[in-house]
């Protein structure tokens, strides 16, 4: 097998709840890699790298971990080696998980790290362990560890709310279930640990489910995912679609395209202006911007201007998410050779930067500056050193030798003589947006 899986774990957040996105996916060309999707590539195979020689090691020595850079990195490789007390464990390294294939030949994944400890192992607290001061995992528990290197969205392991695991893991926990490992007796409990060292939760970068008995992985989780793919069989072109918080989570290709999400977002009577009549706390609003004096209103009066700001703001970052999601899909259409009707790529014009091959010193000399004048922790850039200099013909030789222009993202511009845009909506409910203008279930 190669590729991705048509049901990938981690889409099934996405298709799980909208059975009918995978048709609209369907019509959309694959999009870009962008520069945070490699990034994150790129640290699983560092990370990858340094537990395989963890692994083979005779002595299993975390000295061959300390050599990881960022500490970021460290942390995870430290976080997975604590599994591995014993030094004759079996570790899985972004190993292929088939198993879930004897059921459906479209289910698989690979797991970034999974370990079945030859003894129970103690763990850190988390919001659902009841004020316990550690999460005891019995021996026999197998541990699916899976490394979230993005920083914008934080990714639980756990909804401790709904007593539900993260989908994504949920699906690599059955898959690892199913798993023979050569040596290892078949396991009582599963446990799924996210691991997120440049995240912002208050719990640290490690979050963790309780361990899940296998009879309840066999008798629960595997017939609800089962279930959940045969609606996507079910589903035909069209149908099905079910836009909530998953498109923004998962990254939807379609969300720039599909009639769901765009009607979800954009296509509702009663947007939130309806109910901001101008009364007398607006009109003092608008008065105490002026400055003038403004004594008329009450505090509820207050406190419900507030909340209908609220609504106003989700409104509007709904809006321009949908947008975004829009150009982003436009601009993959134009970069692959269609660009749409009107509209045609321009390259930015990049921001100047000093040539890594200039040594310091010859750019400190070619300036006729102090070494201080031309450093602000690190050597300031060409369009800062610009002002500092003020002489166009030192200048441009400095330009010529030392600096390099290193191109930013194109964008779509309209071209001369394309049609006018047509109208896209005017009004959205607010209730269906939350804070951050994410699309609720």
């Amino acid at each position: 097998m190669s590729g991705h899986a048509a049901l990938a774990p981690s889409a099934r957040y996405r298709w799980g709840n909208c059975p009918g996105s995978l048709h609209e996916i369907a019509k959309v060309p694959p999009p870009t890699t962008s520069a945070a999707a490699q990034e994150g590539t790129d640290a699983h195979d560092v990370a990858a790298g340094f537990l395989r020689r963890f692994r083979d090691d005779p002595n299993r020595t975390q000295r061959v971990l300390t050599e990881a850079e960022p500490r970021e990195m460290f942390d995870y490789l430290m976080f997975v080696a604590q599994f591995c007390e014993s030094g004759h464990e079996p570790l899985l390294v972004e190993h292929p998980l088939r198993a879930l294939t004897k059921y459906r030949s479209d289910i698989w994944g690979t797991g970034d790290a999974v370990v079945q400890p030859a003894e129970s192992i103690d763990l850190a607290p988390q919001p659902w362990s009841n004020g316990a001061d550690r999460i005891h995992y019995p021996k026999g528990t197998r541990h699916v560890i899976d490394l979230k290197w993005g920083q914008g969205i934080q990714v639980e392991a756990w909804d401790h709310d709904a007593g539900t695991p993260n989908l994504q893991l949920d699906t690599y926990g059955l898959a690892a279930m199913l798993e023979e490992i050569p040596g290892v007796a078949q396991p009582g409990y599963i446990a799924m640990h996210i691991f997120q060292p440049r995240g912002f939760s208050e719990l640290g970068a490690a979050r963790s489910s309780p361990p899940i008995p296998v009879v309840d992985m066999v008798t629960e989780h595997l017939p609800a995912l089962l279930t959940q793919a045969g609606a996507v069989d079910a589903t035909a072109p069209g149908e099905g679609l079910n836009p909530g918080p998953w498109c923004r989570k998962t990254f939807c290709p379609a969300q720039g395209t599909c009639p769901a999400y765009r009607e979800k977002v954009t296509g509702y009577s009663g947007s939130p202006f309806t109910s901001v009549a101008v009364g007398t706390v607006e009109q003092d609003f608008l008065a105490w911007a002026k400055g003038e004096e403004t004594t008329s209103y009450t505090q509820d009066e207050v406190a419900d201007l507030l909340d209908k700001a609220d609504l106003v703001l989700a409104w509007a970052k709904g809006v321009v998410s949908w947008a975004k999601a829009v150009k982003e899909f436009a601009l993959n259409e134009a970069s692959a050779g269609r660009p749409p009707t009107g509209y045609g790529i321009e390259q930015g014009m990049g921001i100047r930067k000093w040539d890594k091959e200039s040594p310091l010193a010859s750019i400190v000399r070619a300036t006729g500056l102090k070494k201080a004048q031309c450093m602000d922790a690190k050597l300031k850039s060409p369009t800062q050193l610009e002002k500092a200099v003020n002489d166009d013909e030192k200048w441009a030789k400095i330009t010529k030798k030392f600096v390099v222009r290193e191109l930013t993202k194109p964008k779509l511009v309209k071209t001369k003589g394309g049609p006018a845009p047509s109208p896209v909506f005017e009004s959205v409910a607010p209730t269906d947006l939350d804070a951050q203008g994410t699309l609720l279930s």
